[in-house]
């Protein structure tokens, strides 16, 4: 104990061990506050068991109208949380909007049931409704939306921008993006422009009708989630592999200049096919390969079905 807290206890002579209720002690023409153990530890004991706590409490003015004496508060005094019951309001001041002096007993023998501190879940961008894109420096996402008024942005950082629909929004690195009023996801995301993604998952976007992906850097996107897609483009020269939704409404596929395997370009043609597809995809230019097999004869049934189909 430091006995740093007041009050001390003063004697008239360091000798005599009773106290003076007033002032300071003076002999020898010398101010003498002394403290003595006996008046110590009377005060840790008080501190210690004592019933009554007094301190200081914000109370509104409409609050002290019906104020119930008897509903018990759980306060805190440092030393651990106890059940009390207010016994004195003092010295309330109307309209200040300051702290109340209050007058507490400690209800006897009544527990403390406090429930465990329970961690919340980390952050998870996915499940529907959300979207994880992972952008370059320079990055740049617009979403439109239904049903809402716009779209929220999650940044690598934790914050969150919101953004209006059909409204541009840069980012860099790892982002989830939401459709939403305000920061609360609601709505759904019909259509999306990217530019500068390194890999993206949209499996949550099920309601995506238009995806175009500019600039893009990925080898691979999975669209099979993405079953109201009518229109996607990627200009990504390393993108290798595309898994189209098994059913879907397209009617403008373009992959162009991109390195597509003979498997890659062959699945694409199957998926088309399956769907009797009768619009417009362009596979050709960069490294991709050319159709083979059953490839070839798919790229010649779509076109024999009104699409036009363009491969190396």
């Amino acid at each position: 104990v430091t006995r740093s807290e007041y009050p001390l206890t003063y004697f008239s002579d360091a000798n005599t061990p009773i106290p003076l209720a007033f002032g300071n002690a003076n002999f020898d023409d010398v101010v003498h506050p002394l403290t003595k153990d006996s008046a110590w530890k009377r005060r840790l004991d008080v501190m210690r068991s004592s019933r009554i706590l007094e301190a200081k409490f914000f109370i509104r003015d409409h609050e002290l109208k019906d104020f119930d004496f008897g509903m018990p508060t759980l306060v805190d005094d440092g030393s651990g949380p106890a059940w009390y019951w207010v016994q004195e309001i003092q010295q309330h001041r109307f309209g200040k909007g300051i702290p109340t002096k209050c007058i507490l007993v400690e209800i006897p023998g009544k527990e403390v049931a406090l429930k465990p501190y329970v961690e919340p879940l980390a952050f998870s961008c996915s499940g529907p409704g959300y979207g994880a894109i992972t952008f370059s420096e320079g990055g740049e996402v617009t979403l439109s939306v239904s049903g809402a008024s716009g779209y929220a942005v999650r940044l690598p950082d934790s914050s969150i921008v919101t953004q209006t629909n059909g409204e541009a929004q840069e980012a860099a690195g790892a982002c989830c993006l939401w459709s939403a009023n305000g920061e609360e996801i609601g709505g759904a995301v019909v259509a999306a422009l990217v530019i500068g993604a390194s890999s993206m998952n949209l499996s949550g976007f099920q309601s995506l009708e238009a995806l175009v992906c500019a600039m893009c850097t990925m080898d691979t996107i999975d669209l099979t989630s993405q079953s109201s897609l009518v229109s996607v483009q990627n200009d990504s020269e390393a993108l290798t592999h595309v898994a189209l939704p098994i059913s879907s409404a397209l009617n403008s596929v373009s992959f162009v200049n991109a390195a597509l395997s003979e498997v890659g370009v062959n699945d694409i043609l199957a998926n088309l096919r399956a769907n009797s597809f009768s619009g417009w995809c362009d596979l050709s230019g960069g490294s991709s390969a050319a159709p083979t097999g059953q490839g070839i004869a798919d790229k010649a049934w779509l076109i024999g079905n009104g699409a036009t189909i363009y491969t190396n």
